[in-house]
């Protein structure tokens, strides 16, 4: 049975109305298992230049509890691959961290100091 070819402009998605649920905490922790094991599997010295790789992964796995945003994941991944002692392993990537700046008001910092603290605490003589 041979398939219908499809006319243009037919049979296309609209992918405008697609929600997807992302559940950060969940996709951290895989991509930490995931460096790990990529590591263990891939890393030219099968000894990981003497680190215990097993409890390096228990060492640093409850700090992805606390991780917040990319940045964080990469740093943790970062910790624990510093372990294997190599100067050509980066942790790189990821999504990037869009945090808009909040604009705050200092009121105090604004305002001009009283008229003794423009004076030096010390005497100052002005040579003529």
């Amino acid at each position: 049975m041979q398939a219908k070819k499809t006319e243009a402009n037919k049979g296309l998605l609209n992918i405008t109305a697609v929600e997807l649920k992302i559940d950060p905490a969940a996709e951290w922790e895989q991509i930490f298992d995931e460096v790990w094991r990529i590591n263990r599997d891939y890393f030219y010295d099968p000894g990981m230049h003497g680190a215990d790789w097993p409890a390096m992964k228990e060492k640093y796995a409850p700090f992805i509890n606390d991780v917040t945003c990319r940045d964080d994941l990469n740093r943790v991944i970062m910790w624990m691959c510093s372990e294997i002692s190599v100067g050509h392993h980066q942790v790189t990537g990821g999504d990037p961290q869009l945090v808009k700046a909040i604009e705050i008001a200092l009121d105090e910092l604004e305002r001009k100091p009283p008229p003794e603290y423009n004076r030096p605490p010390y005497p100052v003589r002005v040579r003529k």
